[in-house]
């Protein structure tokens, strides 16, 4: 029937069969409107899921399948047609397993859980395994779907995407990750060892510094201390600490400063220096004399970044050489003495065998002649005796 405003109206027309054929009628438009209107929110609700890249599905209560969409039919491998009897546990080819790889219980599955419960399961990644191995990983959320009125449980919604992309570049980047943490850990230990090696090192070389029986001190181009000594540091009266990073000016004062400056200046420049310095030391003491060494700090490229200055204590060794040269002049007067001793003695003997020679020769000559002359063993036998003697004392001379 059509009203004058044009409206459609349904009316429901029940006939009985009685003598006068009554008609009965009754007004069914607000129903088949809500029926319409029913039918359009299930056709947008399909077309809506049909086109959603995530895979759902629901189940009754039972587990049974009611519904999927393309895209967990591609997802699962599942075919377009129905799948009569498909439950949670048997309706795709691939298998939910643990970490072990073992197979998870059909009621461990988020949707049997919401069925169990009817509480939703959100965020549960699934490990699954097909029959060739091949892994695959999803991300599963389900919910249930209760009665408005009574609250009972109608059906359970799963929806899922493949996160088996992100799992692979996640473990990828896991183990870059831990690769890069070895590298990290190995570097670390090798910066380490380094400083180990580089404060065993400075200690070593701190030690052979110390052990110096001289001063050592190191002046950068600004005459600023970088290196100081045990020994140097005792010189002064100073702390170590109150020695590296401060100038020359402050640890030695202005006035020894000044009379070191030429020495350290020309050092800075390249030319080495040796020179003696008789001083007091400022703590207090005896007068000393050191011996001084600058040498400068020259790089590869020629420049000169400081000067290491050496101070050894002399006093004793020059003492000695004092010593040793007055020993020496009075070694060599001594030897005057004796050399003009053994000239006078050398002109005596010479005098004196002259002396001795002529007469001795005339002796020799004259018992010569007297033997030449007598004619009595007797006496010719202590002339020879004479001559004997005579030439003996020549052999002596």
């Amino acid at each position: 029937f059509s009203s004058r405003r044009r409206h459609t109206r349904y009316i429901s027309v029940t006939g009985v069969q009685t003598c006068a054929l009554p008609i009965l009628a009754r007004d069914i438009t607000e129903r088949e409107r809500a029926e319409r209107t029913l039918r359009q929110s299930e056709a947008h609700y399909r077309s809506v899921v049909s086109v959603l890249s995530e895979g759902v599905t629901v189940f009754d209560p039972q587990g049974r399948l009611l519904s999927r969409n393309a895209a967990a039919n591609r997802l699962l491998g599942l075919p377009e047609a129905d799948l009569p009897g498909a439950t949670l546990g048997t309706m795709s080819e691939w298998q939910a397993v643990d970490a072990e790889g073992q197979p998870l219980p059909p009621e461990a599955l988020p949707g049997a859980r919401v069925l169990a419960s009817a509480q939703p399961q959100r965020g549960v990644e699934l490990r699954t395994l097909n029959a060739r191995g091949e892994e695959r990983w999803f991300l599963v959320n389900s919910e249930p779907v209760l009665d408005p009125n009574d609250g009972h449980l109608l059906a359970a919604v799963t929806s899922f995407t493949d996160i088996t992309g992100q799992r692979r570049l996640m473990a990828e980047l896991a183990q870059h990750q831990h690769h890069l943490q070895e590298s990290v850990d190995q570097r670390t230990a090798e910066l380490r060892r380094a400083n180990a090696d580089l404060a065993e090192a400075g200690r070593f070389i701190r030690e052979i510094a110390d052990s110096i029986p001289g001063r050592l001190v190191y002046w950068d181009q600004d005459f600023v201390c970088r290196f100081a000594n045990r020994e140097f540091c005792a010189w002064w009266n100073v702390r170590p600490e109150a020695t590296v990073g401060h100038p020359a000016r402050t640890i030695m004062g202005e006035s020894y400063f000044e009379r070191m400056r030429p020495e350290l200046a020309a050092g800075l420049a390249g030319r080495a220096q040796r020179y003696e310095r008789v001083s007091m030391p400022p703590a207090g003491g005896a007068v000393q004399t050191s011996q001084v060494h600058c040498v400068p700090d020259t790089r590869p490229d020629g420049s000169v970044a400081g000067v290491f200055v050496l101070a050894f204590d002399i006093t004793a060794l020059k003492r000695v050489e004092s010593e040793l040269q007055r020993a020496n002049a009075e070694l060599t007067l001594a030897r005057d003495r004796a050399e003009g001793a053994n000239r006078a003695k050398s002109a005596f003997l010479a005098n004196m065998s002259h002396e001795i020679r002529t007469p001795m020769n005339a002796i020799i000559g004259l018992t010569h002649l007297l033997e030449r002359e007598l004619e009595a063993p007797q006496q010719r036998e202590r002339l020879q005796k004479v001559t004997a003697s005579a030439q003996h004392l020549l052999q002596i001379l």
